[in-house]
């Protein structure tokens, strides 16, 4: 398995740099350390990551889990809270971010080994398209169209209609041009069911290649949303667009 990489958001840095000792004895590699949100939302941006090891008592205006939910929205990823706080409310503020583990301090190190192993293991078969936690592998399709459950029922939603498909945690949006629909299914398992006009153009993002009004070096436009383009897929798109022009 390839080495673990590890961003910490810890605001006390004798602690942290306790964490990033312990981390580098096992074998993980620290990307870096922040003490507040907005660093912490940043370098998540930037470093991509494996996992990430979140206080909840942060410096900032935002708190660990506040912070977490907006990483989440834009770049999957498992997250463990350790954390001084075993209290009922922040501990339901916390899962509902739904995090691979809550441990609450002080831990034993090789606790903290353990979950992050059994973190990245369950995200790697949530990345290949496993079956996670009750989470489904095919949506019913029928004449080029999802039928995507809401509620009790089931909502048609053609293929022609869909402007991008957005990660978020374990579950993916589903944007359309009557609306957003929330679907319990990885970004793998959703591109899989979607003919060759979606490309994953972004670790949290598949696009309709139909719907994009323009682009540039690094975003596409759909419905004047921003959509990051990763270096890895530009040349990709740039031969699609060759393709379909």
């Amino acid at each position: 398995m390839e080495t673990v990489k590890v961003l910490i958001v810890e605001d006390k840095s004798v602690v942290a740099e306790d964490l990033k000792l312990c981390l580098q004895d096992y074998g993980y590699v620290t990307l870096g350390i922040c003490s507040n949100g907005h660093d912490a939302i940043l370098m998540a941006d930037e470093l991509s990551p494996d996992i990430l090891l979140m206080d909840i008592n942060i410096n900032g205006p935002i708190d660990g889990v506040e912070t977490v939910r907006q990483i989440t929205s834009k770049n999957t990823m498992p997250v463990i809270y350790l954390t001084a706080y075993s209290d009922s409310v922040t501990v339901d503020r916390a899962k509902a971010t739904h995090p691979a583990a809550y441990l609450v301090k002080p831990f034993d190190p090789i606790d903290l080994k353990i979950a992050i192993d059994i973190a990245i293991e369950n995200f790697q078969e949530y990345r290949n398209g496993e079956e996670v936690s009750g989470v489904p592998h095919s949506i019913p399709i029928i004449n080029d169209s999802f039928f995507i459950k809401q509620g009790e029922s089931y909502h048609k939603v053609p293929f022609s209609n869909i402007l991008y498909v957005e990660a978020d945690g374990s579950y993916t949006k589903i944007h359309t041009t009557q609306g957003t629909m929330t679907l319990s299914m990885n970004m793998k398992g959703v591109l899989s069911n979607l003919p060759p006009i979606f490309l994953k153009v972004h670790r949290s993002f598949i696009v309709n290649l139909h719907m994009v009004d323009k682009f540039d070096r690094n975003n596409l436009y759909v419905k004047e949303v921003a959509i990051p383009v990763s270096n890895s897929n530009k040349d990709i798109l740039t031969e699609k667009f060759l393709k379909i022009s």
